[in-house]
């Protein structure tokens, strides 16, 4: 396989896994919204605290999701602005001209927010499960 071919699997996998990660931590909202408990008219809000970290990580994962994409469409649109800037000969097709590689650090950010946020998502996840296997035990119920 050419490393062109291995770029494409990779986009190809981080996108599939950002779409699922996307409708997992949307799901996640779900089942917190299942697993709070009903208020009490008059009584102050409260929130489960074994509820309270897996919903964090769930928020926080959909926000680096956002952050992940608001960024790279940032830094390529700036990448290919830089680019259509420059000067070639005359004749040369600038769609097809080959400028060679880009600057690594723009591609570590958004690989950063990508990792960041594939760990949130597994932190959240794994928290309400935790949270569900526990009422499950003790309660025998969901509710």
């Amino acid at each position: 396989m050419k490393i062109k071919d291995y770029r494409e699997a990779y986009y190809t996998f981080s996108k599939q896994l950002s779409d699922i990660i996307r409708q997992l931590m949307l799901a996640g909202i779900g089942v917190v919204w299942i697993l709070k408990p009903t208020p009490i008219p008059g009584e102050r809000f409260s929130f489960p605290l074994d509820l309270l970290w897996p919903s964090l990580f769930v928020l926080a994962a959909l926000a680096l999701d956002f952050l992940q994409y608001l960024a790279g469409s940032v830094i390529w649109r700036s990448q290919y602005r830089e680019l259509e800037k420059r000067n070639l000969a005359d004749g040369v097709d600038r769609e097809e001209y080959d400028f060679g590689g880009h600057q690594t650090w723009k591609e570590g950010i958004i690989t950063s927010l990508f990792v960041f946020k594939t760990v949130a998502a597994a932190l959240g996840w794994g928290g309400l499960l935790v949270a569900v296997a526990r009422r499950l035990l003790t309660d025998g119920v969901l509710g």
